[in-house]
């Protein structure tokens, strides 16, 4: 018998008592998207609304959700055993940052959606994103492909190989190790120079249009009472000096997010944090796949975030404000990824690329088997050997297909969306 059929309060109804769930599915793109995101900012998501409409490829990287829920509906992919992913992997989701031993390194960074899952998810979505972004980029169908089929030719040998490997000054090369040694020679002090000004000679966060916008008196209040006991806890010195609201991103744009100016009174000098609400993984809404018991999101994004990385960022830690929980870590400027419209067109430099991006990924899974319930590596190396490859290119390419579809009818549909 079926019953307590209900709504989630976002896009789907569900039916709890079958496994796996049934969805009834809301057909118009516009609704689903909006349903999706109706609990983020109102004064925010105009914002969202918007840059999806700026392409495909940065449709596809905001609306994570409707990829799974399309997902959802093809049964062969949701087999075999589990182990830890990022979640929401493209292209765009691969860059520099700075780990707690101060090394420069390239590797995933954003976990947001991270989940334990079949590894197909992962493999699915970032080969769909080569397909996706080869519009954006200007390149052939025939070039998507083969750089899509190189992807998976990659990271199917180094899960075989069954050693991660990791990407940092004394192991990248070409365009990532230029990247590496880029950030490495900037120094902290410039990062500082363009986010803050002096006003009644004191340091200030600087309000930048598109960056950065003035955080409303209540939420700034909450967050500096919630840094205090932080900081105890933690047995950091770190005395708080400004807040501001950050906007940044795509699929993350509409959660509170924030640019912390700092004074770190051992070593005498301002630091910025980036700080960033944390909400359940879009995969969970559509897959019944058992997860751990998390305290927090952020617990479970930074737990997952520390064995998928070589390294974790530095300053990587989960702070709670009432019922909501925040990632914190030091802020990584935006400007840290590759310029993929640059590199795509260096043939050879890009599908050394796309294959350091296959490695990358291959190595974070094989890092966090045998972990939080993951099964052992021995597991996934078997599972990754019977998967069928072109099974999961045609998939890639004919859902890169459905991808154009779906941003058509949003542009055509959405226009008083930017009006709202």
């Amino acid at each position: 018998m079926i019953r307590n059929i209900g709504f989630d309060g976002r896009n789907i109804y569900y039916i709890h008592n079958l496994r796996p769930p049934l969805y009834i599915i809301m057909s118009n793109i516009v609704e689903r998207i909006k349903a999706y995101n109706a609990r983020r900012i109102p004064e925010v998501l105009p914002l969202k609304y918007a840059a999806l409409r700026e392409g495909p490829f940065r449709f596809y990287r905001g609306t994570t959700h409707l990829f799974y829920e399309d997902l959802a509906k093809e049964r062969s992919f949701h087999d075999g055993p589990k182990t830890w992913i990022c979640g929401d992997l493209h292209l765009e989701n691969y860059g520099t940052y700075k780990g707690d031993n101060r090394l420069i390194y390239f590797d995933i960074n954003d976990f947001d959606e991270c989940v334990l899952t079949p590894v197909p998810m992962e493999i699915l979505r970032v080969v769909t994103s080569i397909y996706v972004a080869g519009d954006d980029l200007k390149m052939e169908p025939a070039r998507s492909a083969s750089l899509a089929a190189r992807f998976l030719n990659k990271y199917f040998s180094v899960i075989l190989a069954g050693k991660p490997h990791s990407f940092q000054r004394e192991t990248a090369d070409g365009v990532i190790l230029d990247l590496i040694e880029s950030v490495g020679k900037r120094k902290d002090k410039e990062v500082i120079t363009k986010r803050t000004e002096s006003h009644k000679g004191m340091m200030q966060l600087s309000i930048i249009p598109g960056k950065t916008i003035v955080t409303p008196a209540e939420d700034a209040a909450r967050i500096k009472d919630a840094f205090l006991s932080w900081k105890e806890a933690l047995n950091h010195g770190y005395k708080l000096i400004d807040i501001a609201s950050r906007i940044m991103g795509t699929g993350s744009l509409g959660l509170e997010r924030y640019i912390l100016l700092c004074f770190s009174e051992a070593d005498d000098k301002p630091l910025l944090l980036d700080m960033k609400e944390a909400s359940p993984s879009c995969l969970l809404k559509y897959f019944n796949f058992s997860q751990p018991a998390w305290s927090n999101e952020a617990t479970r994004v930074i737990r997952i975030q520390s064995l998928l990385q070589d390294t974790p960022p530095a300053l990587l830690h989960d702070f709670k404000i009432g019922s909501k929980s925040y990632v914190v870590k030091e802020l990584q400027p935006s400007q840290d990824k590759l310029d993929l419209k640059v590199v795509s067109q260096k043939t050879h430099k890009f599908e050394s690329i796309i294959e350091s991006m296959a490695d990358i990924t291959a190595s974070a899974h094989l890092r966090a088997t045998g972990r939080y319930s993951a099964e052992t590596g021995d597991a996934l190396i078997e599972a990754v050997g019977k998967l069928n490859q072109k099974e999961l290119l045609e998939y890639a390419e004919r859902y890169s297909r459905q991808v154009a579809d779906d941003y058509n009818e949003y542009v055509k549909e959405t226009e008083h969306l930017n009006r709202n």
